[in-house]
Parts: structure tokens; sequence; C-alpha cells
């Protein structure tokens, strides 16, 4: 068993970052949870949002799926990257949603961390499915491009 030294695992986390799935989910997943984040901590240790509690609500729910669909809009010819940029994100998210029960102790009574994790990564996996369909759809419809680069109009003369 090798053991890998500081630059090898530096390498090793840069080359990983250099897919653009994996860093569209992660700047999506930071996102996520900062805008959850806040909008948790809004709804309860700011009393003078109280009496504006649906549009507080209404305005964190958009700003959340604005924020969730960057994946989607970005990659929505890439299925792979869609995929694996979505899954992150929102395993991003929901490891903030168990860190935030935490301290809110009833926001785990309704759903639990793996229910969050569950309910997105089924719509992003449909998603991605609806994208790849779409995908090969679209290869189909495209230009039909012949295999030869010219075809001779000589006869050919076969010998038996």
């Amino acid at each position: 068993m090798s053991i890998r030294t500081p630059s090898q695992l530096s390498q090793e986390l840069a080359l990983v970052l250099h897919n653009a799935g994996v860093r569209t989910g992660v700047f999506t997943g930071v996102a996520l949870a900062l805008g959850f984040a806040t909008w948790l901590y809004a709804a309860n240790r700011v009393p003078s949002l109280e009496n504006v509690a649906l549009e507080r609500n209404l305005i964190a729910a958009i700003a959340l799926a604005l924020i969730a669909s960057i994946p989607v809009l970005r990659f929505l010819r890439a299925p792979g990257n869609l995929l694996v940029a979505s899954l992150i994100a929102w395993s991003i998210l929901a490891f903030t949603y168990r860190g935030l029960t935490v301290h809110f102790t009833r926001l785990g009574e309704r759903y639990s961390a793996m229910q969050i994790f569950a309910l997105g990564a089924v719509v992003f996996m449909i998603l991605a499915t609806l994208s790849w369909i779409g995908t090969c759809l679209w290869r189909l419809r495209g230009p039909h491009v012949s295999h030869s680069s010219h075809e001779s109009h000589i006869p050919h003369n076969h010998q038996l």
C-alpha cells in the first residue's frame, strides 16, 4: 500500500475539480447551502419578518429553485455532467440540512436529511434522463453524414 504525499493529493484534487460538472456541483451546492441557512436563520431568528412570513418563504423558495436550476440550465445537453453536478449540489445541501438540525432541533421532525437528498436526487435523475432522451433524439434528427469522403463514379472491374 503506497502512501500519498500532500502534493499527490493536491494534484488528484485538481484533476477532480478540473471537471466542469464537479465544479458546478460544488459551487451550486455551496450556494444552495448558504441560501437555505440564510432562509432558516431569517425565519427563526429575525422576528421582524414574521408579519411577512409568506412572502419571505416564497422569495426564499424561488431563490433556492433558481440556484438548483443552474446545473440543469448549464448542462441541458450533457446529461452525465448534469447528473454529477446536481447530485453533488444536492448532497452538499443535504449535509448542510443535517448540520442545521443540530441547532434547529425541530427541523428534522418533518423530513430527515436522507429524505431531503432522496427527493432532490429523484427529481434530478428524472431531469438527467429527459436530457439524455432529448440528446438522443437531437442526434437522430441531425444531418446524415456519408462515411466516405467521395464516391467514385467509375465502375469497378470485378474479376471472378
